[in-house]
């Protein structure tokens, strides 16, 4: 066979590794984010591309309550606002989180929320949680957290 040939047939066969790993769904719920491999998703409202681990570091359906909320700072006598996502997990996200956060934090890695096989956030980890509660802080308006926060409760539901 020729050279052209041979570069011919891996280049589609990595092309068909690509869409395969795009075409693979997951689930609602925490995974982790990794450099090099796993499967293809672009954040919402960005053009930033991650590559997520297909394990699930735990389900959605290990969110307990998720809540919108504010952080209010004053920088030079100015109130200004941060909104983000409050999370509690139930003891077996507890386990699972306390675990991949501190694997993520060591490593300073980021972790993706998934909601209908969509990357909706894409966090770096800062801390290790250690008891089921967590904040995520979200540089969107508060009417867009709080839409996030109702596809979270909404996918809760379908999975509980």
């Amino acid at each position: 066979m020729s050279k052209f040939l041979h570069l011919a047939i891996y280049f589609l066969s990595i092309i068909g590794c690509i869409k395969e790993t795009q075409g693979t769904k997951l689930s609602s719920g925490f995974y982790f984010i990794d450099d090099t491999k796993g499967v293809e998703r672009i954040l919402e409202d960005t053009q930033e591309h991650f590559f997520i681990s297909p394990t699930a570091i735990t389900s959605i359906s290990t969110i307990a309550s998720v809540k919108t909320e504010v952080i209010k700072t004053k920088v030079f006598k100015k109130t200004e606002k941060k909104y983000g996502l409050r999370f509690q997990l139930n003891d077996q996200g507890k386990k699972a989180m306390r675990v991949a956060s501190k694997k993520a934090f060591e490593a300073k890695q980021r972790i993706a929320l998934i909601i209908d096989n969509n990357l909706v956030l894409a966090p770096y980890m800062y801390y290790e949680i250690i008891d089921g509660f967590f904040f995520i802080q979200i540089d969107l308006p508060k009417e867009e957290v709080k839409a996030i926060e109702k596809r979270i409760k909404t996918a809760m539901r379908i999975q509980n």
